[in-house]
C-alpha cells in the first residue's frame, strides 16, 4: 500500500490508510507482478524491490 506521505508498505491486514493493491497469495501472482511492474501501476508510484522481496517472504511456504 501507497500512504498518504508516498511511502510503499506492505498491509498484511489491508486496514492501513491510503492506496492499496490486491496480490493473491500465489508465488506465480508475485512473479508476474514483479516482472510486469505491475504494483507500480496500481500504486502509481515506484515500487522498491525490497517491496517485492518483503511479499515474497510472506507467501513463501
Amino acid at each position: 500500500m501507497k500512504t498518504p506521505s508516498g511511502e510503499v508498505t506492505v498491509d498484511r491486514n489491508g486496514k492501513a490508510q491510503g492506496r492499496g493493491a490486491y496480490l493473491c497469495r500465489n508465488a506465480d501472482c508475485l512473479v508476474k507482478a514483479r516482472k510486469k511492474r505491475l504494483l507500480n501501476r496500481a500504486l502509481k508510484t515506484a515500487v522498491d524491490d525490497a517491496v517485492y522481496d518483503e511479499l515474497e517472504k510472506i507467501i513463501a511456504p
